[in-house]
C-alpha cells in the first residue's frame, strides 16, 4: 500500500528476531528503495550481501541505486559482480548497457546488450536500442532486422517505422512511411 516506512519499521523488527536472514535486509532495503531513501536502502543492501555474497538481486538493486543517482560508473562496477556468479542474468547486462549508454559510449553499451540478446533476452526496447546503435555505426542491414524484431514486439513505436521508411527501399519503404503518417 506504498506505506514504506512502516514496511521498513516491520522488517527492522523481523531482523531482530531473525539477523541472520539475508531476505530481510534485502526487503527493507527494497522499502527503503521505494521511499526515495537510497543511503538507507544501499546499507541494507549490503548486509544482505555480507550474509549472501551471490544475492542476485541484492546486487543488481545496489547498481540500481547507482544508476538512478547517473553514478554509471559505480552501477558498473556494482552490477557486473554479478556475472561472477551468473553471467546469463541478463537483467544485469541491460543495466550495465544502460549505463554504458548513458555515457554514450555505444559500442560498449552493445555488447552488453548483444549479451542480454544472445541469452535469450527480447523486447521493443532491447531491439530498438540495439538497431539503433547499428544504424549509428552504419550497419543498415542489422539495424533494419532489428527494427523490424522491435515492431513484432510493440507495434506502437511511430519512430521505428519513420527510420524504416528511411532505410527501405521500395514498396516496403513506402508501406512504412504510410504506417508512420498513419500514427502520428
Amino acid at each position: 500500500n506504498q506505506q514504506y516506512d512502516s514496511a521498513a519499521y516491520y522488517y527492522k523488527l523481523a531482523i531482530n528476531n531473525n539477523p541472520e536472514n539475508p531476505e530481510l535486509y534485502f526487503e527493507r532495503g527494497n522499502a527503503f528503495l521505494n521511499g526515495n531513501n537510497t543511503d538507507s536502502a544501499l546499507i541494507m543492501y549490503d548486509y544482505a550481501l555480507a550474509l549472501k555474497p551471490e544475492y542476485q538481486q541484492a546486487q543488481y538493486n545496489k547498481g540500481y541505486v547507482y544508476f538512478n543517482r547517473k553514478n554509471y560508473r559505480q552501477a558498473i562496477d556494482e552490477t557486473k559482480k554479478i556475472m561472477k556468479y551468473n553471467s546469463g542474468y541478463s537483467d544485469a547486462m541491460l543495466l550495465i548497457g544502460d549505463s554504458f549508454y548513458n555515457q554514450s559510449q555505444l559500442d560498449s553499451a552493445l555488447s552488453w546488450y548483444e549479451g542480454a540478446y544472445d541469452s535469450g533476452y527480447r523486447s521493443a526496447s532491447l531491439c530498438h536500442l540495439m538497431a539503433y546503435i547499428y544504424d549509428v555505426k552504419g550497419q543498415t542491414s542489422r539495424a533494419i532486422g532489428l527494427y523490424k524484431e522491435a515492431i513484432g514486439h510493440d507495434s506502437t513505436i511511430v519512430d521505428i517505422y519513420t527510420r524504416l521508411g528511411e532505410l527501405v527501399p521500395g514498396d516496403e519503404g513506402n508501406r512504412y512511411r504510410k504506417k508512420a503518417a498513419q500514427m502520428k
